[in-house]
């Protein structure tokens, strides 16, 4: 009969849309490339082009991979993130007064690794807002004319596991009220010296 055919192609019609994926489903890992796109879907055969292009469809907690050499432009995180170079030359070349990656994840836990941060006379490399965590493993700051990395209050914990600092003026700026620093692998630290609102640590060292 008519009306048992029209409820049988409803039927189908129902079971053939429930089975489309959402065009916006978010990966674990995504890729970024030189030769990406940021309009693609950020997969290994279809890299986005910048860290930027690649959060959105990256899920919370999930890790952004460089497939080869480039530079993948600022970013501002927004939640659980990884940035992970390894193996690449990755970096992010700074411009003026734009700060490389800024860091306004609330509550979640963030993770560089394994990048090159080129400061091109830009005053500062990694600005922290907020974080329930902040791991730096292996991430160089260079040229930068003012702080390398600025942490403000309300990080539960920041570690500095490798890397190298610019020979900026403040290469390192604390909140007073920022807690806890963990530093690893430290040599050659030069002084700490105590600022107004900051604890400022000079110069360029290696941790």
């Amino acid at each position: 009969p008519m009306n048992t055919l029209a409820a049988g192609c409803g039927a189908v019609l129902a079971l053939t849309l429930c089975a489309v994926a959402p065009a916006d489903a978010q990966q674990v890992r995504t890729f970024v490339s030189s030769v990406g796109d940021d309009l693609a879907a950020c997969s290994r055969t279809a890299p986005c082009k910048t860290f930027a292009g690649a959060q959105p469809k990256t899920g919370l907690g999930g890790e952004i991979s460089c497939l080869d050499a480039g530079g993948f432009g600022a970013v501002t995180i927004t939640k659980s993130l990884t940035l992970n170079c390894e193996g690449v030359s990755g970096s992010i070349l700074g411009t003026g007064g734009i700060v490389d990656i800024t860091i306004n994840a609330g509550t979640g836990d963030v993770a560089l690794r394994n990048i090159n941060l080129l400061g091109n006379a830009a005053a500062t490399g990694i600005r922290v807002l907020s974080a329930a965590s902040v791991t730096l493993q292996n991430v160089r700051l260079t040229n930068f004319t003012g702080e390398g990395i600025h942490v403000t209050p309300g990080t539960t914990n920041t570690s500095l596991a490798s890397g190298t600092l610019p020979a900026s003026a403040y290469a390192l700026h604390l909140g007073l009220a920022a807690p806890r620093l963990t530093v690893e692998g430290e040599e050659h630290l030069s002084t700490f010296a105590v600022h107004a609102q900051a604890v400022y640590r000079y110069g360029r060292f290696v941790l």
